[in-house]
């Protein structure tokens, strides 16, 4: 430095202009170089001026200078030159350089003044430039919470910070490299949002130039406290569930078939993390719970949640655990691996209570619990066990429980093997049997109705005595409580079956009877009307029936008198077995049991004593009908047309006399009928219109009457020209049931061209 100093000195002096430059390295311009001019006056003062502005500010008496000049530079410039200009010849100027870089900070250059008259005056000038700094960074930015990333750099503009979600604003300590510098966060929200957050710090230089300044910009994450999934899947789905967010406990049941399961999840905050329960699982029968932990973004805070998801898989097991009898009072080995029992109980059980429990408690038991009445012989019981599996699994135990039957009777009993008859009855227990004294033995067979029981006594070849041959038939029953004793009775006896006498009204009606003669007649007169039949058998023992009283009505009246014999066989070709006795008696009645005619009515009502009738019938009625019938049919009857039988009667105009005579049985009674019918004359001048006056046509007692001189077709038609009924009839008057009446009018028509109207008077 000193070297510089002197080299200065002597260039100064031997400078022709009276001054010397030196020049420091450097390239200034009009760009960046600040101009200063370094006026001496002529009584020894400097003054300083700018190119680019005013004087500078003076300090005089700052020892040890004379004077101190100070001034600010502004940031942009990098060199300053000096430039002197000499006002006066008595005092030279010179200084360390007339070019130097502006440094930041306060830069000192030092100005001499020496008065060339007089070498040991001299004074020194001190310029001080303050050069305003340009620098715009920080030195550090210290959040309220959380750590910068990366580490904190000057030049590094952009960070990351990460805070818990309990963090909701934040405050920042910058401090800048230059402490002249300007600091101020212009962007930061109020309160901090879950998720991104940017913020933004500025710095402006000393200089105060728009251009010197920098951001730094701090993307601050508020870490999310949600631990919620937005869904939860299990099988891909395939599984139903019912899947709400704020819900935290499932319950699933799979069929058996499902023997793992696998769990899917998504978060609802995309940084949460699912860190526990997804994936595939084993799954046992019965409930398996699954826990699906969710851990929030936040780890700082900790935040977690759990879902749990309870998978009931069911079972597919089907067997009974246990199965009791009356509450176990009937033995029964039970294993749950046999699904078929028998049971025997005695008869005086009559009803059984099953009871059953399944081996896995959500299996059901869908039929066979419960109380059963038994009868006798085997009652089939089915348990249908279901699994909780219902699709899978079903089992069936069966229980035969056989009841002992008390039956102790027989189904058959037979003698001789069962060519002797003795109407057996299984409920009949004694028995008389009869059989001719030409029996000497007889073998007993006997077949127990029930197959498990037994006949014990009884059975096989007897011989026979004459009289009672007493024999018992022991039956045991199954159960050996119950025993039956059938008792036969078997009657070595006669068979008999003959009349020794037969009479009738103690002899008063005459016949000859002979016990091998089966049938009689007999006749008696009219007054006779009872009888009294009387027997007696041939053998003692044989039995007989139809004898006693009897009433007699007119004809022939049959009685049968029946005779059994002792041993109750008849041999039919020696023994009548039934006498028939027919009485006859006579009647000597002559009257008739009923008279009618239609369609007109007997005058007065018929009455068997009564022979005089009369009737009428208009015009119109050409014929009747006239039924009568007798009394005794054994009588005969007479009429006045030669024996001619009920019928239709032709009508003449006029008073008609019609006689029946009747005859009685015995010729000696006569009694005669007489009916006259008057039939009406024709009226004069009336007829329907369109009815021709030969034709006539009326209906009676549901008989229709048309009385026309052809032989023709006869159509009845409705008003309205419907028709309702034909038929064809010969020459002359004819009748015809007749039942249809649609209305009281109707129209007839013949087929040889008349038209008449019809009117029902019936």
């Amino acid at each position: 430095m000193k070297k510089s100093i002197i080299l200065l000195l002597a260039t100064l002096m031997l400078s022709v202009s009276g001054y010397l430059r030196a020049q420091s390295t450097g390239t200034p311009n009009s760009s960046n170089t600040l101009k200063i001019g370094i006026t001496v006056n002529s009584n020894g003062t400097v003054s300083l001026s700018q190119s680019t502005g005013g004087p500078f500010s003076t300090t005089s008496g700052v020892q040890p200078y004379d004077a101190v000049f100070e001034d600010t530079i502004s940031m942009d410039l990098e060199f300053i030159q000096f430039q002197l200009v000499a006002n006066s010849s008595r005092f030279r100027c010179y200084f360390r350089t007339d070019v130097f870089e502006a440094m930041t900070g306060a830069l000192h250059s030092e100005i001499y003044l020496q008065d060339t008259t007089d070498s040991n005056v001299s004074k020194r000038y001190d310029v001080v430039l303050t050069k305003l700094s340009k620098e715009a960074t920080l030195d550090a930015i210290i959040p309220s919470s959380g750590t910068l990333v990366p580490e904190f750099e000057p030049n590094t503009l952009f960070y990351a910070l990460k805070v818990g979600y309990s963090t909701d604003a934040l405050s920042f300590n910058a401090v800048p490299t230059y402490g002249a510098s300007t600091v101020g966060v212009i962007r930061r929200p109020p309160s901090l949002a879950v998720g991104l957050n940017n913020i933004d710090i500025n710095v402006t230089s000393q200089d105060g130039i728009a251009t010197n300044y920098r951001t730094y910009n701090i993307a601050v994450l508020r870490q999310s406290n949600d631990t919620t999934l937005k869904s939860l899947t299990l099988n891909d789905g395939d599984i139903p569930l019912k899947f709400d967010s704020a819900t935290f406990s499932y319950e699933v049941t799979v069929p058996f078939s499902i023997n793992s399961i696998t769990v899917d999840a998504e978060t609802s905050y995309e940084s949460a993390e699912i860190t526990a329960g997804t994936g595939k699982y084993q799954l046992s029968v019965g409930n398996n719970t699954l826990s699906v932990a969710v851990t929030a973004e936040d780890t700082v805070t900790g935040f977690t949640g759990t879902y749990s998801v309870t998978v009931r898989r069911k079972s597919d097991d089907a067997t009974l655990n246990s199965l009791t009898l009356n509450g176990g009072n009937i033995p029964l080995e039970f294993d749950s691996a046999t699904f078929s029992y028998e049971v025997t109980v005695p008869y005086s059980i009559d009803s059984i209570t099953v009871d059953a429990e399944p081996s896995y408690e959500s299996a059901e038991i869908t039929a066979g619990r419960g109380k059963y009445p038994l009868s006798v012989g085997d009652t089939l019981i089915t348990l249908t066990v279901t699994a909780e599996d219902t699709v899978f699994t079903k089992k069936t135990y069966t229980l035969a429980v056989r009841r002992m039957s008390n039956d102790a009777t027989l189904d058959s009993l037979t003698l001789n093997p069962g060519d002797i008859q003795f109407g057996f009855h299984p409920n009949t227990l004694s028995y008389t049997v009869f059989v001719p004294s030409s029996v000497e033995s007889i073998t007993i067979g006997a077949t127990a109705h029930h197959s498990s029981a037994n006949v014990t006594a009884g059975t096989g070849e007897h011989s026979l005595i004459l009289g009672d041959n007493p024999f018992q038939i022991k039956v045991t029953a199954e159960d050996t409580v119950f025993i039956k004793t059938y008792t036969v009775t078997v009657k070595r006896s006669s068979s008999d079956a003959t009349l020794k006498s037969l009479t009738l009204n103690n002899g008063a009606i005459p016949f000859r009877f002979h016990p091998n003669i089966p049938d009689y007649r007999v006749e008696v007169e009219d007054e006779v009307s009872d009888i009294v039949i009387a027997c007696e058998a041939n053998h003692p023992e044989a039995t007989v029936s139809g004898a006693g009283p009897h009433h007699l009505d007119y004809g022939d009246n049959v009685f049968p008198v029946t005779v059994t014999a002792e041993d109750r066989i008849a041999n039919e070709e020696t023994t009548p077995y039934v006498y028939t006795i027919t009485v006859h008696r006579i009647s000597n009645d002559a009257t008739l049991h009923h008279l009618a005619i239609s369609p007109a009515e007997l005058i007065p009502p018929f009455d068997p004593d009564i022979t005089q009738y009369t009737a009428s019938v208009p015009y119109e009625v050409p014929s009747v009908m006239m039924d009568f019938e007798l009394t005794n049919s054994y009588a005969e009857l007479w009429t006045a047309d030669e024996l001619e039988q009920p019928g239709i009667k032709h009508l003449n105009v006029g008073e008609n006399v019609f006689g029946i005579g009747v005859f009685s049985e015995t010729k000696e009674y006569y009694r005669a009928y007489w009916v006259r019918i008057t039939r009406e004359a024709a009226r004069t001048g009336f007829h329907e219109a369109g009815e021709p006056a030969a034709v006539h046509v009326y209906t009676v007692n549901g008989w229709l009457h048309v009385d026309s001189p052809a032989a023709e077709r006869i159509n009845i038609y409705s008003v309205t020209g419907t028709l309702l009924y034909g038929f064809d009839k010969p020459a002359g008057a004819s009748t015809s049931p007749f039942t249809v009446y649609p209305s009281p009018v109707l129209i007839v028509k013949g087929s040889s061209g008349w038209t008449g109207k019809l009117v029902v008077n019936d």
